[in-house]
């Protein structure tokens, strides 16, 4: 199995054709062509598990964020502005996103985070002031928080 994953064809064919199965494998090829694998077996879990450490710490860092920021929250007076602050923060991504030529620019991200119909935004998001519709989205974002 190991020479089948991380052997050579040529390998293959000598341990097929010219070993037999009641002789001790005791050959240089064999034992170079051995080590070989077994070091490109030990780098590919060595990349597993640096992989995978790299993504826990990806996660432990996002779970701090996410921690702190819920006990803000908690320990918050009013959540009322972090909320609107949070809308601004995403309403500044978005005109951001917007801005980008890979994005493709469509109304239906703003539709579906604010759900409303953009009639006036419909046509072109390019010809529009940032600042108008960044005004536009701050408002629909408050119109709908308080009607909550």
């Amino acid at each position: 199995s190991l020479f089948r994953n991380f052997g050579s064809s040529k390998l293959q064919n000598f341990m097929q054709n010219q070993l037999l199965d009641d002789l001790p494998l005791e050959s240089s090829l064999l034992t170079k062509s051995l080590d070989a694998a077994q070091k490109r077996v030990e780098e590919r879990d060595y990349d597993g598990r640096k992989y995978l450490f790299d993504y826990d710490d990806i996660l432990t860092k996002q779970r701090n964020i996410v921690y702190y920021e819920r006990r803000k929250l908690l320990e918050s007076q009013s959540l009322r502005e972090t909320i609107l602050a949070y809308g601004e923060q995403v309403i500044k991504d978005i005109i951001n996103l917007l801005k980008d030529p890979k994005f493709t620019k469509n109304s239906l991200l703003i539709e579906e985070l604010f759900k409303t119909r953009l009639v006036s935004l419909n046509d072109d998001l390019n010809n529009i002031d940032p600042f108008e519709l960044k005004t536009y989205l701050f408002q629909e974002f408050w119109l709908s928080y308080e009607s909550k």
